[in-house]
This record gives structure tokens, sequence and C-alpha cells, in this order.
């Protein structure tokens, strides 16, 4: 295991912090799922948009069923960030998916999502870390569950620059 404490232990290090995460971004699936349903209602008139989404959660979910399936090969070694910070990350994706307020505004979550997910699938260290400033998991609060950046990092995740 770590020598570490296991809230520093360095993300997705070992066959069960990867079991773990894809466990996570299944769940994400589900409540993808559940705002596209509550979403398509009130968007009869951009069924492409919510096609659109029904593909990202196929692919959310192929990816973690990867990831589960497979966890050996997904093991990365010395992280910069650590795996409660990625379960912090995984809570706030899971909140932004339950606010999602369009159909537009749920793809663009829906393709951070499988974005990082895909790059655990890599297993490409410097990609993950890169991902992982972008999108907030680096600087997670652990306290109070909320991703939290200094004021010097100004790096907008993907789904706040694709946002109208």
């Amino acid at each position: 295991m770590h020598d570490q404490p296991a809230l520093l232990a360095p993300a997705l290090a070992t066959l069960e912090d990867v079991k773990e995460f894809a466990r996570m971004v299944l769940a994400t699936a589900d409540s993808v799922h559940t705002a596209l349903k509550r979403l398509s209602a009130s968007s009869a008139k951009d069924p492409d948009i919510g096609y659109s989404v029904l593909t990202e959660e196929y692919a959310i979910r192929a990816r973690a069923n990867i990831l589960l399936n497979d966890s050996a090969r997904h093991t990365v070694e010395n992280l910069g960030f650590s795996q409660a910070s990625l379960q912090v990350f995984m809570d706030s994706m899971d909140k932004r998916i339950d606010e999602c307020v369009s159909l537009a505004e749920l793809l663009s979550v829906s393709t951070d999502l499988i974005t990082f997910a895909s790059a655990v699938s890599s297993g490409n260290k410097r990609i993950l870390e890169v991902l992982a400033q972008a999108f907030g998991v680096v600087g997670a609060s652990l306290s109070t569950g909320l991703l939290c950046r200094s004021s010097a990092d100004s790096t907008p995740s993907c789904s706040e620059t694709n946002c109208s």
C-alpha cells in the first residue's frame, strides 16, 4: 500500500484506487442520465444536443468499465494530486451535473468528464497533471468538498471556455 497517509497518497497509484475512480465515473454517468431525462423535456426543440449528451454518457460508461475491468493497466505512479482530491473533484462533477440548466451545459460537463477519464485510461502522468490543474483537481478542498482555486490560478475548465 502507500507509505503516506491515505488522504495524502497520490491518486490512482494502486489497483484499488483505479477501481474506486471507475466506480465514481459510473456514478456520474448515472447522474448524466438523470439530468438528460430532466432536461430533455424542456429542450425538445433541439434533439441533436440530447443525442450528443446520450452519446457522451455511453462513452463515460464505456471508459469507466474499461478502467474497472482492467485496473492494473491504468495505475499511475506519483501523480501530483491525491486520491482524496480526486474524490472531491468527482463529487463536484456530480454536483455540477445536478445543477445543469441546459443540455448544452450538460454536454460541456460530460465532455470534461470523459476527457479526464480518458486521460486516466491513457496513464500519461503529464497529461493527467495538466488536466487536473485545468479542472481544479489540484487544490480541491478536502474539508469543504468544494473546488478551491487560488486567485492566481485563472485557468478555466473546458466547460467554462465552452459555455455561451
